[in-house]
């Protein structure tokens, strides 16, 4: 059932969305500063995520921000 009922709801009673506001700048900073559920795993760590994600916005024409 998870959160069906409670979504649901929501849209039945106020019938929207409400969307949170953001900085483009927050992109580039570390989600948390807890263990990243990634570098739990061994995957990565957060120095080499950001040097991936880096790489592919560059490569993909995104470093405009």
């Amino acid at each position: 059932m998870g959160l069906f009922p409670f979504v649901f709801l929501h849209y039945l009673i106020s019938g929207r969305q409400i969307l949170q506001s953001t900085s483009y700048q927050r992109i580039f900073q570390k989600p948390h500063d807890g263990v990243l559920y990634y570098e739990k795993r061994g995957f990565s760590s957060w120095e080499k995520m950001s040097q991936r994600i880096e790489k592919w916005r560059h490569d993909f024409g995104c470093d405009v921000l």
